[in-house]
């Protein structure tokens, strides 16, 4: 079935390649990219840009000024974490806070019948369910499920994520052949660093002289200044010589959500916990408590540089490579 459906670039080759693979597909395509920048010759930069993509791909692109809603949304969310004290990554704040549903907005007003982007997510729909299931793309390092944490069944499957089987080597390799990027850069977004707002590195020792290393979480960095979005976002890391003594055995969560639309029915759930590229998922039992929010107990407590998981992380509930949902962390004990 060909369908109408909006497409958000950015200028990566991810998205790119999602706008040209669904128009050899048959599909209606329309394409929008989000100008984020506040600098005149960006804006001038970014026009030339949109000429370029009808060009290339053959579609109709709409620039969208947005500087201005974006810089509002992403600053009260980074305020709100900062006066937490947690951790927090700007791609996700971006994409969950205003890309998809400034995607879903358009989609209702115009009427198209899905959305596409470039993320790299397996969408695998299970007719007999009526589900859309959320597959962790391979290798897993490169995944992006955690960034549609929140989003609906129903969002779910008007979502076309065409990337979530290729991989990331064939999609550079589509982009240089058909010669979609040349040489254009991923949109930038500058956010300033206000350094009176900033929240400092401390050294392990002087936190532990100061009692505050048990949440680690305020020797964390508050953020890249600037991000170029469709591109990878290092998240915020803590040296291992402040990880060196930690020691979690269970975990609080807030904002817990499901793919299935529901929240399973749970009172106890074995499953995986993921929030981290580069240590395997760990068994947990994830248990309700009051107010909706859950606590995950670990087997065995983790320790060291495996126990790199701080308030405001970001949180994975796994059956084998399948992405239940997930959850933001509130407390580490």
């Amino acid at each position: 079935m060909k369908h109408k459906i909006l497409v958000a670039l950015d200028g990566s080759d991810e998205s790119l390649v999602t706008a040209w693979l669904l128009k050899k597909q048959g599909h209606s395509i329309r394409a929008v990219l989000f100008d984020v920048s506040e600098k005149s010759e960006l804006k001038e930069q970014l026009v030339q840009h949109v000429h370029d993509f009808e060009r290339k791909l053959g579609v109709p692109v709409q620039l969208m000024d947005c500087g201005k809603e974006v810089r509002d949304i992403v600053s009260k969310e980074i305020s709100f974490e900062q006066a937490r004290g947690n951790r927090y990554d700007l791609k996700a704040i971006f994409d969950q806070k205003f890309l998809f549903p400034k995607l879903f907005a358009m989609k209702a007003h115009f009427q198209f019948d899905k959305i596409a982007t470039g993320h790299r997510v397996n969408l695998q729909f299970e007719p007999l369910e009526n589900l859309m299931k959320v597959v962790r793309y391979q290798p897993k390092n490169e995944d992006e499920s955690a960034l549609i944490l929140g989003l609906s069944q129903q969002q779910l499957q008007s979502l076309e994520f065409p990337l979530g089987s290729i991989p990331m080597s064939m999609i550079q390799k589509l982009a240089s052949e058909l010669q979609l990027g040349g040489g254009i850069t991923p949109v930038k977004f500058e956010l300033p660093n206000d350094s009176d707002e900033s929240v400092e590195n401390i050294d392990a020792t002087e936190a532990a002289e100061n009692n505050v290393a048990d949440d680690l979480s305020l020797m964390v960095e508050t953020f890249n200044p600037s991000v170029i979005f469709g591109g990878p976002v290092e998240a915020s890391t803590i040296t291992p010589s402040a990880l060196k003594n930690r020691e979690i055995k269970e975990v609080w969560l807030e904002n817990a959500v499901w793919f299935s639309g529901h929240d399973l029915g749970l009172k106890v759930k074995n499953c995986l916990m993921s929030w981290s590229f580069e240590h395997q998922p760990i068994a947990v039992k994830v248990m309700q408590y009051e107010g909706g929010g859950l606590k995950a107990l670990f087997d065995h407590p983790i320790t060291g540089e495996d126990a790199n998981l701080f308030n405001g992380d970001q949180v994975l509930w796994l059956e084998g490579d399948t992405v239940l949902g997930g959850a933001r962390v509130v407390k580490c004990l």
